[in-house]
């Protein structure tokens, strides 16, 4: 039940979306897994279990970003070649996920729309990237920044980026394939 109303997931999900305002938020809470997702006439998604062979943390320094900052640094126009490289790429990203293939995840997040731009107010960026460039692990800035996204199947490079001398808090995320539970109450 839902407002007290009894909805179809579908109705349960745009009114989810119509509150929050962007499906690629709600859904991938909603649905569990990668979700990839787009509002059209109607919402269309296509969501993939992430392997559980992965692990996932988050690094977050010790000061914030503006997120119109961090948009205000982004370039009013893109080239072509940097729009169809990071296309081309997101294309793979749930295959990635989903077979838990870490050295196809280091290809498909490769960025050229907004890590370029965004690392820049990240202090502890180019220390933490240099260390995890030897590893099955992959950085990304997560959202407009400062918080980084590390993406491994060996925490072993955590113990390493813990004793590098940067200011940051370091939280394991558990990722769900399930999604929220709707229980009738």
């Amino acid at each position: 039940y839902y407002l007290g109303n009894k909805l179809s997931e579908e109705e349960l999900i745009n009114e989810m979306v119509s509150i929050e305002g962007h499906p690629d938020n709600i859904m991938p809470c909603f649905k569990g897994g990668a979700v990839t997702s787009i509002q059209d006439e109607k919402l269309l998604y296509f969501k993939s279990n992430i392997s559980n062979e992965l692990i996932f943390n988050v690094l977050i320094p010790k000061y914030k970003v503006s997120t119109e900052m961090a948009r205000g640094i982004l370039p009013k126009q893109y080239s072509l070649s940097d729009l169809t490289f990071n296309a081309s790429r997101a294309s793979l990203l749930l295959k990635a996920l989903s077979d838990g293939d870490i050295d196809l995840i280091k290809v498909v997040t490769k960025d050229k729309v907004h890590e370029p731009y965004r690392k820049k107010f990240i202090k502890e960026w180019d220390i933490i990237e240099k260390a995890v460039n030897n590893y099955p692990a992959k950085l990304n800035i997560s959202g407009s920044g400062p918080t980084m996204l590390l993406i491994t199947k060996d925490n072993t490079i955590i113990n390493k980026i813990e004793k590098l001398d940067i200011n940051i808090e370091i939280y394991p995320l558990s990722v769900s394939n399930n999604g929220c539970i709707l229980e009738e109450i």
